[in-house]
């Protein structure tokens, strides 16, 4: 089944993806935000680290745009599957962003109830930070169609935590890509699974398209620059991840696979931290140091 999906932006005018119902990769990425500064930054950085050969495989296709508009206005044109709410640990959806998405859905007192109650399941109601948990939000849909702004509902909320209670975040953390990994994971997972157990107007229904703001550059006034740098070096990991097969992957294979996996762990530790991790001793640690020290010479 082939999707497309249009976007007036000013700059970004048009993105498509196709999809097949058997591939779990297969899937549209919008970046939404007002702020013009974290935009432009998508954008920039979307140019520098996603080339469409890498998007574009055999096997899966990723999309991905960001967009200067505020969720609400975006929705009155364009349909997406899932919202993403950039929440605290306890599903608290009553202020900033995520007042907003509660809004949509109806109201605090509507939504929050349905959030709580996947948190009680998964996570005993306090969900650790940069995870996600996909949040069913189906039977709140018809209600929130209702409303004068909400045209397209998304059945799916992805909610991940950028902090546990409201806080300005270090702006040496690594957030947006823990967060944005996490995203991308769960919904892989998801969609795994809705094409394991095939989709019915009963069950779950495939995630095809989602849409996010920066991560914690609200409320965590988390640096834009880097929300932007993070969450795209996210998507470009995973594209580069799902783009591979099962026999490129390789086996463990002793001593040797395992240096191989710490080397490719150290590379990816490095593009996602702005900062040197440096060891007690001043020394930057290396994957061999790493692995002697932990495995053994």
């Amino acid at each position: 089944m082939a999707h497309s999906m249009e976007i007036d932006n000013g700059s970004a005018a048009e993105f498509r993806v196709q999809n097949s119902a058997s591939s779990s990769e297969c899937l549209k990425i919008v970046f939404v935000d007002l702020q013009q500064k974290l935009v432009s930054a998508w954008q920039e950085e979307i140019t520098k680290e996603l080339p469409s050969t890498l998007l574009e495989q055999k096997s899966r296709t990723i999309s991905i745009a960001a967009c200067q508009a505020n969720f609400q206005d975006f929705l009155q044109s364009t349909q997406v599957d899932c919202m993403v709410s950039p929440a605290n640990s306890f599903g608290l959806m009553d202020g900033g962003l995520d007042l907003a998405i509660s809004k949509y859905y109806g109201g605090v007192a509507n939504l929050v109830p349905v959030v709580r109650a996947a948190l009680d399941d998964e996570w005993c109601g306090q969900q650790n930070v940069g995870t996600c948990l996909l949040v069913d939000a189906q039977k709140l849909v018809q209600f929130a169609r209702q409303g004068e702004q909400a045209k397209n509902v998304p059945r799916y909320i992805a909610h991940v935590p950028t902090m546990r209670v409201p806080k300005v975040l270090h702006p040496d953390d690594d957030i947006a890509y823990r967060c944005t990994w996490a995203l991308l994971t769960a919904i892989r997972k998801h969609n795994i699974e809705v094409a394991k157990q095939g989709q019915s107007s009963a069950g779950h229904e495939r995630i095809n398209s989602v849409l996010c703001a920066g991560f914690g550059t609200g409320a965590g006034q988390f640096p834009v620059d880097e929300c932007a740098r993070q969450m795209v070096l996210a998507v470009k990991h995973f594209a580069e991840k799902t783009s591979k097969s099962s026999s490129e992957e390789g086996e463990l294979g002793g001593s040797s696979g395992l240096m191989t996996l710490w080397d490719e762990a150290e590379k990816i530790e490095d593009a996602v931290c702005s900062f040197a991790h440096e060891m007690k001793s001043g020394e930057t640690p290396t994957s061999s140091s790493i692995f002697e020290k932990v495995f053994g010479k």
